[in-house]
């Protein structure tokens, strides 16, 4: 009795720690089970956002072109069985960044009247005509406000900066042309993309390249040290994966001639070098021998079928820098196919037979489970991946993902490509025809570069590709015009350079009235932008001029003189445009891991973004009749006196310029400004 009632004597007195604690226990159960509701709630959410994991309809698309240019559907590869992947990094695409600028514009313009008598009406009409032969435009100009004459500078003015800088000494008035904002645009993004080709992606490619190269090295040898598991064709296909990445690992490392003189240093050579083991040397050898001769069509040593090897000529453009050229040819190689068919009465030209065909199969399921296994490998193949496809557009094709998902879907997540090998040849055979039948029944668009598995001289290109071919749809600005985008979102247009081009040319023929002063309203002017329009297609598709810096950009920059008549063709829907774009350019870099290594790029884009911006903001005032002030003057000099070209791309039809001349209306007077437009006719066919 004495011993209870101590005990009671115990909780009375402890009663209120007990209860304390209790209550703390209690708190921290509710907290752990928040937690992990949030967590759920949100794992939910990033699997289910559309924007991060496509419906299937999205996988591919079965469309094919017509006169109405149907549009490539936004092709984020993935489906329910991957859903513990990191979905930003796997499926997020340059469209993912794009955000339009907003445009709450509203035109407040005093416009002049047409048809105008531009010898009374143009305040500055002698001037110009003293340096101009105005004759043959009068009666464009007093019709329409404006005219496009033949440039009448000749062959010193071949670049818009030289055009630019003659009109700036005669002195005339400078009109800065949406065409020229759209040419430095372009080539500020065409020369980041080789900034990046020279510094991010060599890197890249090779880091994957390794480790994709020791994954296979890794399941041959294992495969080779206990033979009595191990049966010829699995053996065989562990071979191929490993030689088709030794062969790019060689394709990539730097030749004794390319050190020091030619851009790897001996750090870098040190870096970049790899022995392979004996086994695999001598064939390595010779198919690069054959890669790099670029001549023949011959049996691939390691692909098991004829390829023609002169699609390996490295393009002029590459051979000066030893990183591009080594690059090039890296790259061209993994556009290697396994065919996704073998020879039969449906297929006589297929590459390979029944046989060889098993083992390129086999292959291709070990590259696309190699690389699904990993998700800093797979982050890394993107960055590569997804840059390529937006700069330069790749072909849309099977690639491992596709592989990897029709595997799992039909032998499940758990199974591994060797289990479902370990049977007879027959049920080998026919779990590849499983797998066969399922990619067979994926479809790309035309328009997006997909392969006819009608047409059957293309059908043996059918099959999985590490890269993709380099692809750009070829349509013309009628079908531009009148493509059906009802399937085609905001981040589709932008998921490429060539879309973003195409969205563009839409914006300058489809600026609002609303945003138009008169001279911009007239069948003629539309007709103008038309050839524009085709023009920045084309132009999107060569290489970049070189640029300098001016060594006159500082001088005069107080002298206002006839700069004060200058003016920005007034196409807000464009530039607004063109600045979404470059902060879409910039955010992508930057979420890839691009932007530190690429500080000469990053530096450009932000220039560019800059100017634009600067840009919009004179179109706004002119929009609104206000008086450009003294800096806006000053900056549009500077801005198309800052750089001259070095070294001009060959641009056949797209090698002259014209001169655009236009009224526009300052301070209740008229004024002519002149500035450079394409001179682009559209080959006819």
């Amino acid at each position: 009795m004495d011993q209870f009632q101590g005990g009671e004597s115990f909780w009375s007195k402890n009663k209120k720690f007990f209860i304390f604690t209790g209550v703390i226990i209690a708190l921290l159960l509710v907290i752990f089970l928040i937690f992990i509701a949030i967590k759920i709630v949100r794992t939910n959410f990033l699997t289910k956002d559309p924007l991060l994991v496509p419906s299937e309809n999205k996988v591919a698309t079965s469309s094919t072109a017509t006169s109405s240019a149907p549009l490539p559907s936004s092709t984020n590869i993935t489906s329910s069985l991957q859903e513990k992947k990191d979905w930003l990094d796997i499926n997020t695409t340059f469209g993912s960044f794009y955000k339009p600028v907003q445009n709450n514009f509203t035109l407040n313009i005093s416009d002049y009247s047409l048809p105008l008598n531009s010898k009374i009406d143009v305040a500055n009409y002698y001037d110009i005509a003293r340096q101009i032969n105005l004759d043959s435009s009068l009666e464009s100009l007093n019709k329409n406000g404006f005219a496009v004459i033949a440039n009448p500078f000749g062959k010193e003015t071949t670049n818009f900066f030289a055009v630019y800088e003659k009109l700036t000494n005669q002195p005339v008035p400078i009109l800065v042309t949406s065409d020229f904002l759209v040419y430095y645009y372009q080539n500020i993004v065409k020369k980041s993309f080789e900034d990046i080709k020279d510094s991010v992606f060599y890197e890249s490619l090779w880091t994957t390249n390794k480790k994709m190269y020791d994954l296979a090295k890794d399941r041959y040898e294992a495969k080779i040290s206990d033979q009595s598991k191990t049966d010829e064709i699995s053996l065989e296909s562990a071979r191929l994966e490993l030689s088709f990445f030794a062969t790019s690992l060689a394709l990539l490392s730097p030749t004794a001639d390319q050190i020091n003189n030619k851009s790897f240093s001996a750090d870098e050579a040190s870096q970049y070098y790899i022995q392979f083991p004996s086994y695999l040397k001598s064939d390595i050898d010779k198919e690069v021998s054959l890669i790099k001769n670029a001549k023949t069509v011959s049996k691939s040593p390691t692909l098991f079928y004829d390829v023609n090897y002169s699609d390996f000529s490295v393009p002029r453009d590459y051979q000066d820098d030893a990183h591009l050229k080594n690059f090039y040819l890296a790259s061209r190689w993994l556009n290697s196919v396994f065919p996704l068919f073998y020879k039969s009465a449906d297929c006589q030209d297929c590459l390979l037979d029944k046989d060889d065909w098993r083992i390129n199969m086999i292959a291709a399921l070990f590259i696309s489970e190699d690389l699904s296994s990993d998700q800093d490998l797979q982050r890394n193949w993107a960055e590569v991946y997804k840059t390529i496809s937006y700069f330069e557009g790749l072909r849309a094709d099977l690639n491992y993902l596709y592989y990897y998902n029709s595997f799992v879907k039909i032998f499940g997540q758990d199974k591994k490509v060797q289990d479902i090998l370990n049977g007879s040849l027959s049920e080998t055979d026919e779990n590849l025809q499983k797998i066969q039948a399922d990619l067979a029944t994926i479809n790309f668009s035309e328009i997006e570069g997909g392969i006819s598995k009608t047409d059957l001289k293309v059908k043996k290109s059918l099959g999985f590709k590490m890269l993709a071919e380099f692809f750009q749809p070829s349509i013309s600005i009628s079908q531009v015009l009148n493509v059906d985008n009802s399937n085609f979102n905001v981040s589709s247009w932008h998921n490429n350079v060539y879309w973003s081009t195409v969205e563009i040319a839409r914006k300058l023929l489809e600026a609002p009235q609303a945003e138009r002063p008169i001279f911009m309203k007239s069948q003629t002017w539309r007709e103008k932008d038309l050839l524009s329009a085709t023009a920045y297609l084309a132009n999107s598709q060569i290489n970049p001029d070189v640029f300098v810096s001016s060594p006159n950009i500082n001088s005069n920059l107080n002298q206002i003189d006839v700069s004060a008549q200058s003016y920005v063709e007034p196409n807000l829907s464009l530039v607004l445009e063109l600045l979404a774009d470059t902060k879409e350019i910039s955010s992508a870099l930057t979420q890839f891991n691009a932007n530190d290594k690429i500080e000469t790029a990053t530096g450009e884009l932000k220039d560019l973004d800059d100017n634009l911006t600067t840009i919009s903001d004179i179109i706004k005032k002119e929009l609104n009749n206000e008086i450009l002030s003294a800096d806006d003057l000053n900056f549009l000099k500077d801005f198309t006196g800052k750089f001259i070209v070095k070294e001009a791309s060959s641009k056949t039809n797209l090698s002259t310029l014209k001169l655009l001349i236009l009224v526009h209306k300052s301070s209740d007077k008229n004024f002519f400004a002149v500035g450079p437009v394409f001179n682009y006719q559209e080959n006819k066919k």
